[in-house]
């Protein structure tokens, strides 16, 4: 085996040293709990807009001591055709680069997260 081989075997072998199988399985469960989270929350955001929208409170909104609800009236917004600009060879004279600070994604293997469940039960 050559040293580039042998020196990736240990880089995964201590990557996975980081991560329990305790630790991936609390993973996967926080983002299933994130996914269900957003459906709840989309789901009251839209009776919550229907609700002001039949009783006349798109206006005003609702608020009490604990929270305001304003309803977003649908708008048109301009964007930027990019796609044309470099058809016409414009976007590289105005597109400018701009830093984005590193950061960690975590990305849950379904399928393979369910293959492996299913052998343990």
């Amino acid at each position: 085996m050559d040293l580039l081989k042998e020196s990736k075997l240990a880089l995964k072998d201590e990557f996975n040293a980081l991560f329990s199988p305790e630790d991936i399985e609390m993973l996967v469960k926080f983002d299933e709990l994130e996914k269900r989270v957003k459906a709840m929350k989309d789901a009251k955001n839209e009776s919550l807009k229907q609700f002001l929208i039949d009783n006349d409170l798109t206006e005003e909104g609702f608020e009490n001591s604990k929270i305001r609800i304003s309803y977003v009236k649908p708008s048109v917004r301009k964007v930027v055709d990019t796609k044309k600009l470099k058809e016409e060879g414009l976007y590289e004279l105005y597109v400018k680069d701009s830093n984005v600070s590193d950061s960690v994604r975590i990305s849950i293997k379904y399928e393979e997260w369910n293959r492996i469940s299913r052998r343990r039960t």
